[in-house]
C-alpha cells in the first residue's frame, strides 16, 4: 500500500505540478488518492484504489493464518512454562 501510494504521489508530483516543487512536499500530508481525484486523474485514482483493495482483500486470509499461528505458539509456550514450573515445584 505504501509503495503504491508512493508511486501515485510521484506520478502526480511530476505530471500535475511540474513547476511547484515545494508544493509536492505539502501534498505528502494529504491522501494521495484524493489529490488524484481533485486534479482530474480519475482513472489512476480508481486504479490505485482498486489495486489497494485487491491487496487488502488478498492478504486477509494470510493475516488470519499468521494470527492463528501466533496464538497457537503463544498458547504452547505458556503450557511449556507451566510444565517447567511444575517440575521446579516438585524438586522442592
Amino acid at each position: 500500500m505504501i509503495a503504491i501510494s508512493s508511486c501515485l504521489f510521484t506520478i502526480l508530483s511530476i505530471e500535475a505540478f511540474p513547476v511547484q516543487a515545494g508544493f509536492s512536499r505539502e501534498m505528502a500530508r494529504v491522501a494521495v488518492v484524493g489529490i488524484a481525484v481533485g486534479t482530474g486523474y480519475f482513472l489512476i485514482a480508481i486504479t490505485t484504489t482498486l489495486l489497494c483493495l485487491l491487496v487488502l482483500v488478498s492478504l486477509t486470509p494470510l493475516r488470519r493464518r499468521l494470527e492463528q499461528r501466533a496464538h497457537r505458539k503463544a498458547h504452547e509456550a505458556s503450557k511449556e512454562e507451566v510444565r517447567h514450573w511444575e517440575e521446579e515445584e516438585k524438586q522442592y
